[in-house]
């Protein structure tokens, strides 16, 4: 992979490389995964954390690859993320993929540590990296809060058991400057796991986001009576 003595043109150049070889055969996925990691550390030149960023961003969203080596990959790719997302000084685009990866591996976690308990290390980064992306929530700029609000419908539903009975939101007024209404955004998929089948996970309840909440999952939960249904983003 990259060398060191190389350029950044030149790094970028072989990486591109290494990009159009996973795209021809995902089987070399984790093996590039595992060497650009390097180059994705906040020490890195902005260019290549750009680049490795965005990658792992697309290996963990791909569909073309298989979800056992997403679990695998999942284990020893955390740890950056965290770091990059822990970085007060991180350059925006670096944010944007790091949280979208994260919205993609955490239904990954999660199915994880349900089925190994005993790996507490790993579900202790997720929690980090997703504490984390629910502060820069708070004040992030437009298309950052929209990656951070991505995030937070995996963590829903992911955490949420489907309900049929559930209200759906016909209309929000979050997205009314633009004219949109909700839909088709409740299909689950394989990943999405209930928390009734963990014992080491609670969930609580949130905050004023319930309403951006309600648009991205289509369901509309009412806090006084239905607290904890959907809205469980904070685990203890």
């Amino acid at each position: 992979m990259a060398s060191p003595q190389l350029s950044v043109s030149d790094q970028i150049r072989q990486l591109n490389d290494a990009r159009k070889l996973v795209l021809s055969d995902v089987k070399y996925y984790s093996n590039v995964v595992k060497s650009i990691l390097q180059i994705v550390v906040p020490s890195a030149h902005l260019e290549l954390r750009r680049w490795g960023a965005e990658f792992l961003a697309e290996a963990f969203a791909t569909p073309a690859l298989p979800l056992s080596e997403k679990e695998t990959m999942q284990l020893f790719v955390l740890e950056t993320l965290k770091d990059l997302l822990e970085d007060p000084n991180e350059d925006l685009q670096v944010l944007r993929s790091a949280i979208q990866a994260s919205a993609s591996i955490y239904p990954i976690a999660l199915r994880w540590i349900i089925n190994n308990s005993y790996d507490n290390m790993t579900w202790e980064r997720m929690v980090k990296i997703k504490t984390r992306i629910l502060r820069i929530w708070e004040n992030a700029e437009p298309s950052l809060r929209i990656c951070c609000m991505k995030f937070a419908q995996r963590v829903v539903l992911a955490q949420s058991v489907a309900n049929p009975q559930e209200p759906r939101v016909r209309s929000c007024s979050f997205f009314q400057p633009i004219g949109r209404r909700v839909t088709n955004l409740t299909a689950r998929d394989s990943l999405d796991v209930s928390l009734d089948s963990a014992e080491i996970i609670r969930p609580l309840i949130t905050d004023t986001r319930g309403e951006q909440l309600g648009c991205l999952t289509g369901y509309w939960v009412d806090f006084k009576t239905r607290p904890a249904m959907l809205f469980s983003l904070m685990l203890l």
